[in-house]
């Protein structure tokens, strides 16, 4: 597939199903079986919240993460970052485990599981040992990802009654909650200076997910990265923290999609 360049857009289409496979949409975070009906989608676009973490990749040692159900549940490998790589299941439960996202050192995965229930988050170093779980709230977390100096993790959570963004210390201590808002407020991702955490909203509109941008130290002065009637999901910050990568959502296609970062934020 080609890319092309628009008005400082780089686009490139991806299939349905790959959207399908990296997406939780809002209803499915208040369904501890979630996991399994969202490993097994296939062409479903639902619009919805999405998960920053089905596949992660650890360019340090050449390696991915990411979850599967290939023998039956949802579990977690590693395989290395080439082609006709053999993955290696580091979780054997039965129960279903997903998002991982690394530790800025990628010694380290933060991950979802419903092996207690509902779905929480925790870690593990990354052979699969030494699990550690981080939340324990009758509510439903996901979406973990580390802050780039690794000392916190921010996630979602229905904790109070929609999904809304928080923040814990990278040991499960001193939850913060950072959005407040009737919407659902999802998939968070750090900026590189971990100054600001991207996060996925659809307080314009019910059901249609845009990207905004908040602080990340307090959730405040939160502005919206996406243009006013654009449907966009799943945002990643560049390196260098100039751009965003994200997928477009459009009536007859899903581009993944990057757009610089600008100091003249959308208005409301």
């Amino acid at each position: 597939m080609n890319t092309l360049t628009l008005s400082g857009v780089a686009r490139r289409a991806i299939p349905a199903a790959v959207v399908a496979a990296t997406t939780i949409a809002c209803a499915d975070m208040e369904s501890s079986t979630a996991p399994a009906r969202i490993a097994a989608a296939g062409a479903s676009t639902a619009v919805g919240q999405p998960s920053p973490g089905l596949c992660t990749r650890c360019p340090e040692v050449g390696q991915i993460a990411f979850a599967s159900n290939r023998d039956g549940n949802v579990e977690i490998y590693i395989a290395a970052d080439s082609a006709n790589a053999v993955a290696t299941r580091i979780t054997n439960t039965r129960s279903d485990e997903m998002n991982p996202a690394w530790s800025p050192d990628y010694k380290k995965l933060a991950f979802v599981t419903n092996r207690d229930g509902n779905l929480e988050i925790y870690t593990m170093k990354a052979t699969g040992v030494g699990v550690v779980r981080l939340t324990n709230h009758p509510a439903n977390d996901a979406h973990p990802v580390f802050s780039p100096d690794g000392k916190k993790i921010a996630f979602t959570s229905l904790r109070d009654g929609n999904p809304e963004i928080y923040v814990m210390n990278a040991d499960g201590t001193n939850v913060k909650r950072l959005t407040v808002d009737g919407a659902s407020d999802a998939s968070p991702t750090w900026s590189p200076d971990g100054s600001k955490i991207a996060f996925v909203s659809d307080r314009v509109q019910k059901n249609y997910p845009q990207i905004w941008i908040m602080n990340a130290a307090d959730g405040s002065d939160a502005v919206r990265f996406s243009p006013p009637t654009a449907v966009e999901r799943s945002p990643h910050y560049s390196p260098d923290g100039k751009r965003i990568a994200f997928i477009s959502l459009r009536p007859n296609a899903n581009d993944l999609v990057w757009r610089e970062v600008t100091k003249d934020p959308q208005p409301p």
